[in-house]
């Protein structure tokens, strides 16, 4: 079975409303991040967009390709789309170790979003709070 990690920062977190979406996958880091900028998206849930020099923090999770599939529909992505809500691409996560990870980030259509959340955290933002197990 072909593996891949995938960074995750709203949402999909534990604790967050589709984390569902990972009770197959399993988390190598609980407490990471990646570089970049938090918005509010104003619809329940957030978008990362490029900085170098800003922090976000999520979870890591190894992921299958059927997982990675169900969120790509989830994220309205779809391979070498031209209007995508979210964009994949692979970025640095910084943890107890670096990875490599797919991180989804703001496509087109977020892109004018000025919103920003200067924590980095959905979850301090949101009011969320991660309330599972690391490998759970």
């Amino acid at each position: 079975m072909v593996t891949d990690l995938l960074f995750v920062y709203g949402t999909l977190r534990s604790g967050g409303e589709n984390d569902h979406y990972l009770e197959r996958a399993v988390c190598v880091e609980r407490s990471c991040w990646t570089a970049g900028e938090l918005h509010d998206t104003g619809d329940g849930y957030p978008a990362l967009k490029r900085h170098p020099k800003k922090r976000v923090v999520g979870e890591l999770y190894v992921v299958d390709a059927e997982i990675l599939a169900k969120i790509d529909e989830l994220e309205d992505y779809v391979v070498n789309g031209d209007n995508n809500l979210y964009e994949r691409i692979r970025q640095t996560v910084f943890g107890k170790r670096q990875h490599q990870a797919y991180v989804y980030i703001a496509g087109k259509p977020l892109q004018n979003l000025d919103a920003e959340i200067s924590s980095g955290d959905w979850f301090t933002f949101s009011g969320q709070d991660s309330g599972k197990e690391e490998g759970a």
